[in-house]
């Protein structure tokens, strides 16, 4: 993991509107963690953001216009970017 880290080109701080943000997302039924990791995703305008977590994988299917960004499994996704 540090050395994906360590390859990053940017790097985003924890502040009072991305825990707003945060608790918006968790309001939707999100545990934190995964609130938290998907409001880092929206702001760092990833392509995706993948998943093996069935729930997670539900659950952002059910709000995408509050995620703003593709939810996917991996291999599900790779196969769509690949096709």
């Amino acid at each position: 993991m540090w050395a994906l880290e360590s390859r990053s080109t940017e790097r985003l701080e924890l502040t009072d509107s991305i825990l707003q943000q945060t608790e918006t997302i968790e309001r939707l039924g999100f545990t934190t963690y995964d609130a938290l990791h998907l409001t880092f995703a929206v702001l760092a305008n990833v392509d995706a953001f993948l998943t093996t977590d069935d729930k997670l994988l539900e659950r952002a299917k059910r709000y995408p216009e509050e995620i703003q960004i593709p939810v996917a499994n991996p291999l599900s996704w790779l196969q769509e970017v690949i096709i």
